[in-house]
């Protein structure tokens, strides 16, 4: 009787199961989605646009300012440089000090010492940039914000690290800057929405709001040192020239300022580019724990899978290649090897860093010279231009501006302006901020944008085309 009973449950469980597998519905085919990576790259550092730098070895009374003298011998304002990019930035300084007065004996020394020990007529200078402490440093007196303009830069107020100078000699000199992101909030009525925005790049949708709190988004640096006194300056005719060049690259988290210092940065990697000519690498040597201490060779794949170094010399096969004022330049006979690779083949540069750590970069070189200018073109989005960079001499180096006519006048649309954010530039497709786009949209559907670029020979050019911007 109980295993009948048991029995009956389970035909009656059975019949249950049964019934409800009859009823349910057949499942729905599997789902897929595109889910977008959201991100935004904005550059926008400011630097200064003019400069006001001053040799005084006789200790001249000079006027410095409205109601400001002084005496110094070598005499600067103090120039400022903000960082309003959505990503925290290295900004690399080149220095490049020239003696304008051909065979003048100017010598750039190494210490205050050193001139002290010049001797009369000697022409010695104790050159240095001075990087601003870790106080704030000001504009007009007043905290800078996202709207400081460039030209507002041209005189900060700044409190100089004295004790953390840095010589500059004659030639190239680098120093470098770590300045804290900018905040960047949603525009009104651009939020990105879940579900409707679907683009990885989303820089658009967001407009710089702030500065990096406590000051972390400006610094500034100015020039001082020493001269000897004894030396007759009144025959030098010209003056010295000293070339101030901008570079930025986001930081790596483990990008820190020189203690004392608001955010300089005194180690700094190698950069390795594509020379212009066949066969060249063009490099900087960094500076630092990082910097480049010695190059130990230089790679290219051959058909026969193996990496052979041509920056040194092979026997019979090739010469050494020659390293000369930041460029590599490789020998004819090894470049013949590889030519039927095609006009740009990749090279792997192995070198030393100065703390002894061995890294590698990877770099084209041009086994032809082939030059080809770059193209701009009509995006498919609202105020977007597509773009290829060309190469050779032709090649796109950089671009400077864009401008659209408004109300007859030209303005540049490519960096901020007093009423738009800077247009984002990533995987050659240039977008004009969405406040840009509003502005020319309310009088039109189409306008003619002029871009102004610099070649890599250094010429600067234009081309003009439409832009969509309804």
């Amino acid at each position: 009787m109980k295993m009948k009973h048991i029995n009956k449950i389970l035909a009656s469980a059975l019949s249950v199961s049964m019934l409800m597998g009859g009823v349910l519905p057949a499942l729905a085919a599997e789902g897929e989605v595109d889910a977008p990576i959201y991100s935004l790259d904005v550059i926008d550092v400011i630097v200064p646009t003019t400069y006001a730098v001053a040799f005084n070895p006789e200790e001249l009374q000079v006027k410095t300012g409205d109601s400001t003298n002084s005496n110094a011998q070598i005499l600067s304002k103090n120039f400022g440089i903000i960082n309003k990019s959505s990503k925290d930035k290295l900004i690399k300084v080149s220095l490049n000090v020239e003696d304008l007065n051909n065979g003048s004996g100017i010598t750039f020394v190494d210490t205050e010492q050193d001139v002290d020990d010049a001797a009369d007529g000697e022409y010695k200078i104790h050159l240095t940039v001075i990087p601003a402490d870790g106080t704030e440093v000001k504009v007009g007196g007043n905290p800078a914000t996202q709207t400081t303009a460039a030209s507002d830069l041209n005189d900060v107020v700044m409190t100089g690290a004295d004790s953390k100078a840095v010589t500059l000699k004659d030639g190239a000199n680098l120093v470098g800057f770590k300045l804290d992101k900018a905040t960047w909030t949603p525009k009104t009525g651009a939020d990105v929405t879940l579900g409707t925005t679907n683009s990885n790049n989303v820089s658009s949708n967001y407009e710089v709001t702030a500065l990096a709190a406590g000051g972390k988004g400006i610094t500034a640096f100015t020039f001082g040192g020493k001269m000897n006194k004894n030396a007759d300056w009144f025959k030098l005719t010209k003056g010295i020239k000293i070339t101030v060049v901008y570079d930025s690259v986001t930081a790596s988290s483990d990008t820190t300022a020189v203690s004392g210092t608001g955010a300089m940065v005194l180690d700094i990697a190698p950069t390795f580019a594509t020379g212009r000519a066949i066969g060249q690498i063009k490099y900087s040597a960094g500076i630092g724990d990082n910097g480049l201490n010695e190059i130990k060779k230089v790679e290219m794949r051959y058909t026969d899978g193996n990496l052979y170094d041509i920056y040194h010399a092979s026997g019979k096969n090739w010469p050494a290649a020659t390293d000369e004022s930041g460029v590599i330049t490789l020998s004819s006979q090894a470049l013949s090897l590889f030519a039927s690779f095609g006009p740009v083949v990749e090279t792997i540069v192995t070198y030393e860093t100065n703390n002894g750590t061995e890294k590698t970069a990877k770099v084209n070189v041009l086994l032809e010279i082939v030059s080809e200018a770059p193209t701009f073109t009509t995006g498919s989005g609202l105020g977007q231009i597509n773009y290829t960079t060309g190469f050779g001499d032709d090649g796109l180096k950089e671009i400077t501006k864009i401008e659209m006519n408004y109300a007859g006048n030209p303005y540049d649309v490519y960096h901020s302006g007093s009423s738009w954010s800077a247009a984002t530039d990533e995987s050659g497709v240039i977008t004009l901020a969405a406040d840009t786009i509003a502005l020319w949209a309310a009088t039109g559907a189409t306008f003619e944008a002029t871009v102004t670029y610099v070649t890599n020979s250094g010429e600067t050019r234009t081309a003009s085309l439409d832009v969509n911007v309804k």
